[in-house]
């Protein structure tokens, strides 16, 4: 039996890769995120400048 691989948005796997991206960085630097509008959405967006810290 094939193992399926999981769906997952763009928008999760970008958050995901903002996520593991602060593990490697010091806490005082100051990440920027920039992306086009295929990637903008409302979600990624708060993401990016609350929870994530960046």
């Amino acid at each position: 039996q094939q193992e399926r691989i999981r769906f997952r948005s763009k928008n999760s796997l970008a958050r995901e890769m903002l996520k593991e991206l602060r593990e490697y960085l010091p806490p005082e630097y100051e990440v920027y995120v920039l992306f086009d509008r295929w990637y903008s959405s409302t979600k990624l967006i708060k993401y990016s400048v609350g929870k994530a810290g960046m």
